[in-house]
This record gives C-alpha cells, sequence and structure tokens, in this order.
C-alpha cells in the first residue's frame, strides 16, 4: 500500500490489500471445514477401532520408552 502511494497508483495498493484480505479469509475457513471434518473423522474412527487404538498407544509408549532408554545409555556404552 505505501509503494503503490509512493508511485502514485493509490488503486492498486487497495487492490492488493483487499486480495490479501480474500485470501487470509478464504484461507480460514477452508481451515475451519477441514478442523470440523477431522473431529468427525476422529470421533467416528475411535468408536469403531477404541481398543485397537489403546493397544497401539501403549505399544507406541512403550517402544518410545525403550528408545529413550537407548538413547540415553549410548553415550556409555562403548562401540568398537
Amino acid at each position: 500500500m505505501v509503494y503503490s502511494l509512493a508511485n502514485g497508483v493509490p488503486p492498486a495498493g487497495v487492490a492488493f490489500a483487499a486480495a490479501m484480505l480474500l485470501a487470509v479469509a478464504l484461507t480460514l475457513c477452508v481451515v475451519a471445514l477441514l478442523t470440523i471434518f477431522a473431529r468427525e473423522w476422529c470421533v467416528r474412527s475411535w468408536t469403531r477401532h477404541g481398543a485397537s487404538l489403546a493397544h497401539l498407544s501403549r505399544l507406541l509408549e512403550g517402544a518410545t520408552g525403550v528408545a529413550l532408554v537407548l538413547i540415553g545409555l549410548a553415550p556409555f556404552v562403548s562401540v568398537i
């Protein structure tokens, strides 16, 4: 906007600002819609596969714990 005013073309600055406003509004609308659909999908998936997801969650937590212990012990183990 300042650049267009400095060069004597204020309508170009206003058009640029309007285009930016529309792009931001469109982006926010798309993110809001995707959030709604993703939430519904997660709820349906959790109700359908709740026990399997709980088991997978426990398995991943255990694997993460083992990986952290191994990373912590790595400096103390001499690799030849």
